[in-house]
């Protein structure tokens, strides 16, 4: 397994997988295919993954994993997840905030330190649990 290379490193696993145990965490919505995908499957989450970039959609496929097409700037149907998991897609990530936070109360911001201006606005009512410019943990105010 690659880490780090724009991918999360194991430090950053390590703090993760702990708020996966923590929360009793079953389900797992992502945002961008890679080795977080890997992942969260090896430790038997229920995850479906959202891909906007058609090789990475590939070669998720052709690895097994349950990843979902997505053009990366529409509002997709309802789903419900323990987790979400935004790590993609490159570029602009609004898309992906928007849809998150009506479909969790706990949100994990991958390459966090460059979503500052997101963050604010879309977790405004969330707790940071944890992380740093990197890696951000939060959940939402009223279940804290």
């Amino acid at each position: 397994m690659k880490w780090g290379n724009g991918a999360i490193v194991e430090n950053e696993w390590k703090i993760i997988n702990s708020f996966v145990t923590e929360y009793d965490v079953k389900s797992v919505i992502e945002y961008g295919y890679g080795v977080s995908t890997t992942l969260f499957y090896f430790i038997g989450t229920n995850i479906v993954t959202y891909e906007s970039n058609p090789g990475w959609f590939i070669k998720g496929i052709a690895a097994g994993y349950n990843l979902v097409m997505w053009d990366a700037c529409s509002m997709l149907p309802l789903r419900k997840a323990d987790m979400v998991f935004i790590d993609g897609p490159l570029g602009d990530r609004e898309w992906s905030f928007k849809n998150a936070v009506l479909q969790s109360d706990l949100i994990v911001v991958h390459d966090a330190g460059r979503e500052r201006k997101l963050r604010t606005k879309y977790l405004s009512n969330y707790k940071k649990l944890a992380g740093d410019g990197r890696l951000v943990i939060c959940r939402k105010e009223n279940n804290v």
